[in-house]
C-alpha cells in the first residue's frame, strides 16, 4: 500500500512542478531541481540513517522520504504494522496538500494560457 501511495505522491509532486512551466517557459531547471531535492532529501541514494541531525530534521518535514525512503523501510521489515499505518497516513496527507495544490494551479492556468508558435 505504501508503495502504491509513494507512486501517487510522486506523480502529484512532478504534476504540480510540471504546471509551473506554464510560467516559467521551461520546465528544464524546474526538472532538474527537483531531481537534485529527490537525491538530496529522499535517501534515494544515500540512506537518512547517515544524515548529521541538522539534514536528518530537514528531510522529516519535506514529502520526498515518503516517496523512497519510507517505502522501502517498511518492505524491509523495519516498521511494524502500526508504524506503517501512520507512514501510509502521512502519504495520504501530502497527497492531498498537492492535489489542492494541483486544483489551485490547474485554475490558474487556465485562466491565463499563452500559446506559442504558429
Amino acid at each position: 500500500m505504501s508503495t502504491g501511495l509513494a507512486v501517487v505522491l510522486n506523480f502529484y509532486f512532478l504534476y504540480v512542478v510540471g504546471l509551473l512551466a506554464f510560467w516559467f517557459k521551461d520546465g528544464t531547471y524546474a526538472r532538474m531541481l527537483c531531481n537534485g531535492l529527490m537525491t538530496l532529501f529522499s535517501g534515494r541514494q544515500i540512506p537518512l540513517w547517515f544524515y548529521p541531525a541538522s539534514l536528518y530534521a530537514v528531510c522529516r518535514v519535506l514529502p520526498f522520504r515518503f516517496m523512497v525512503y519510507e517505502p522501502a523501510a517498511i518492505l524491509l521489515g523495519q516498521y511494524n504494522i502500526g508504524e506503517a499505518l501512520g507512514v501510509a497516513g502521512i502519504q495520504m496527507g501530502w497527497i492531498v496538500v498537492f492535489w489542492a495544490g494541483e486544483r489551485m494551479l490547474w485554475r490558474k492556468v487556465q485562466r491565463q494560457i499563452e500559446v506559442q508558435g504558429g
